[in-house]
């Protein structure tokens, strides 16, 4: 136990000096509290640049699910190098760079697609062999229409025509 001779107390009151914490909390310092100077006028660039970057937007050729895939893809990505949008604010315009078709199918797969990169390969994917598809069956087509033969033909050319359009069918299934 602690006797109350063996505490060594000073009697005087503690002071302080107002003045002295004055100077030390009103001192100007080299670092920087709050806000810099200049920033509000780059929020206020950023905000007359947005109706700019709007209008671009607008301003893209949308994909209505027919033309070259791979060529509209190039276009986009280059607009949006241009505007230097991120990946994700990517993904958020997808719905808006689509119309028709297009966006149906997108609508449809949308879960599947939750990056930009995504949505790239399963766009690739589709709408190239939707291309490769519409090809085939334009070069098939005209191979089917009869060519009209003279009446001085004889049988073998007939079979081999009919052979020929069979291995045709054959090859489109």
């Amino acid at each position: 136990m602690i006797d109350s001779t063996q505490v060594n107390i000073d009697p005087t009151p503690l002071t302080t000096n107002v003045n002295v914490n004055d100077e030390i909390y009103n001192k100007p310092t080299t670092s920087m509290l709050g806000h810099d100077l200049h920033d509000q006028q780059s929020i206020q660039s950023q905000q007359n640049q947005l109706p700019s970057i709007q209008s671009q937007l607008n301003s893209i050729e949308k994909f209505n699910g027919h033309g070259d895939p791979e060529l509209w893809l190039r276009y986009i990505m280059e607009k949006f190098d241009l505007l230097q949008i991120s990946s994700a604010e990517r993904n958020e315009l997808i719905p808006d760079i689509l119309t028709g078709e297009a966006l149906i199918w997108y609508v449809k797969q949308q879960d599947h697609m939750s990056k930009f990169t995504a949505f790239m390969k399963h766009f690739l994917q589709y709408y190239g062999n939707q291309e490769l598809k519409t090809e085939s069956t334009t070069n098939i087509i005209p191979s089917f229409i009869p060519v009209k033969r003279s009446e001085s033909s004889d049988e073998k050319e007939t079979v081999i025509d009919s052979l020929r359009n069979q291995m045709l069918i054959n090859n489109f299934e």
